[in-house]
């Protein structure tokens, strides 16, 4: 996240949160014993989709490092996922596909 220019605190500040987790486990009724969680985002947080979308990001950048190509979309070259996310077919396409899932 440093590579991407997050500020230091924030980092800090979510290190902070995930560090030392633990859970339990219901089954079939039955709680079991207080157990270190070691990965994962915590079910439930708000931070959790940007969290995941950081982590792509990353992952994106990664793997197309020294790619010199794109996505052609509506006219622009989108080259990174948050550009994806932002892109005015893709926002076109969330409100289509929310428009037909919802009931």
């Amino acid at each position: 996240m440093m590579d991407m220019g997050y500020p230091l605190q924030l980092i800090d500040l979510l290190a902070k949160l995930y560090r030392k987790q633990l859970a339990k486990v219901k089954v079939a009724g039955t709680l079991s014993e207080w157990f270190p969680v070691k990965k994962g985002v915590r079910q439930g947080c708000v931070l959790s989709r940007y969290l995941f979308n950081i982590l792509a990001e990353m992952v994106m950048r990664e793997t197309l490092d020294g790619f010199q190509g794109g996505l052609q979309s509506g006219g622009r070259m989108i080259t990174t996922f948050a550009a994806l996310m932002t892109s005015s077919c893709w926002q076109i396409r969330r409100q289509n596909y929310r428009s037909w899932w919802t009931v």
